[in-house]
């Protein structure tokens, strides 16, 4: 009778550490992709299609994860992800908890992360690579400063 419970627990404990494995496997499994921002224009094709596969499906969360660059402008990432949650807003529809832009600190250069995340899922980490101590800010006039501080990154005609 010990045998029989024994083996029947065994079978029990070994079909249960396959379903969870299971279920592990079902859940989609985050996307990312990292890309170096220069500006709104050329990086359209890019944002058009990360808003697509959102769209296409609905339950997923995009994140955008920005980080300004080791040379960058004051509130360059916080600039960026506005220009960004604009465009997808904009052009796409995507409502703004749809789209969440996130400020990552700092790295070599400008760049931005998309992350396509299942609904209910926790939302990405940023991983910055450069401490804020070696951060060197342009002046205001550099063109790419000006270039954040314009209306959707556009420059204004005078």
């Amino acid at each position: 009778m010990r045998r029989i419970l024994f083996s029947v627990a065994v079978v029990l404990l070994g079909s249960g550490v396959a379903f969870s494995q299971g279920v592990e496997q079902r859940h989609p499994i985050k996307d990312r992709d990292s890309f170096e921002f220069t500006t709104l224009e050329r990086e359209q094709p890019i944002l058009d299609s990360f808003a697509r596969g959102l769209l296409l499906e609905g339950g997923r969360k995009g994140y955008i994860l920005v980080y300004a660059g080791r040379i960058s402008c004051e509130g360059e990432a916080k600039r960026v992800i506005e220009l960004i949650e604009e465009h997808m807003a904009d052009r796409h529809g995507l409502e703004r908890g749809r789209i969440v832009g996130m400020n990552g600190g700092y790295r070599e250069r400008t760049t931005y992360e998309m992350w396509s995340v299942p609904k209910g899922e926790a939302g990405p980490i940023p991983t910055p690579t450069v401490d804020p101590s070696e951060v060197k800010f342009l002046r205001p006039n550099n063109p790419r400063c000006k270039y954040l501080r314009t209306s959707r990154g556009r420059k204004r005609r005078s």
